[in-house]
């Protein structure tokens, strides 16, 4: 006897698996250091609870007045009172075309940047502030007869999933001042590794 089996031919199809090809991340590693009274100062992001906040400012007109912004970059942190911060500004743009200024700007505005002048309120350079192991805080001036500056060596404009980046280096020297004005320390051979964030 012979049985006929009638039925259709099954097609086995496997799905393979797309894996997406790794999201770019911005290197947000940061370091500073410095010399003040014949010491040597140094602070690392992720060594001793250490890391970097950086925010920005913005001052937001209705178009076509010019907004503003300043950006601020500061390694401190969690276990220690120490700290360091750099501010700088100001960029202008039209808010019309987005809430902050577009990445190109915020690139350009960094690059065309290399000896920046010293401005107390960050409107029109920049103003350094360090905040000693003692808890005592210290600020540039811009009005300081001795000699300072703060120079650009390096700035690269980078994007992530998390925003807009610069990261930069800048090597400086400068008289830091107590909130009262009536004491001084000096930092010399500064250099501050770190990245101001756009949005």
């Amino acid at each position: 006897m012979v049985i006929l089996i009638s039925g259709g031919v099954l097609f086995s199809c496997i799905k393979h698996e797309v894996i997406p090809p790794p999201l770019p991340q911005v290197d947000l590693s940061a370091s500073f250091v410095a010399d003040t009274n014949g010491v040597q100062i140094g602070y690392v992001k992720g060594v001793n609870g250490f890391y970097v906040q950086a925010t920005n400012y913005r001052e937001i007109l209705s178009s076509p007045q010019p907004s503003n912004i300043k950006y601020f970059s500061a390694i401190q942190s969690t276990n220690l009172t120490d700290m360091f911060k750099v501010s700088i500004g100001r960029d202008l743009w039209d808010a019309a075309n987005g809430p902050f200024p577009p990445v190109s700007q915020f690139k350009v505005f960094f690059e065309s940047m290399t000896n920046v002048a010293f401005s107390d309120d960050a409107d029109a350079g920049v103003v350094l502030e360090w905040r000693d192991s003692n808890n005592q805080l210290w600020k540039t001036s811009q009005s300081s007869a001795n000699p300072q500056s703060f120079v650009f060596t390096s700035r690269v404009q980078e994007s992530d999933e998390e925003g807009d980046y610069v990261r930069f280096t800048a090597i400086f020297s400068a008289t830091f001042y107590s909130t009262d004005m009536s004491q001084t320390r000096t930092l010399t051979n500064g250099q501050y590794t770190g990245y101001f964030k756009n949005n």
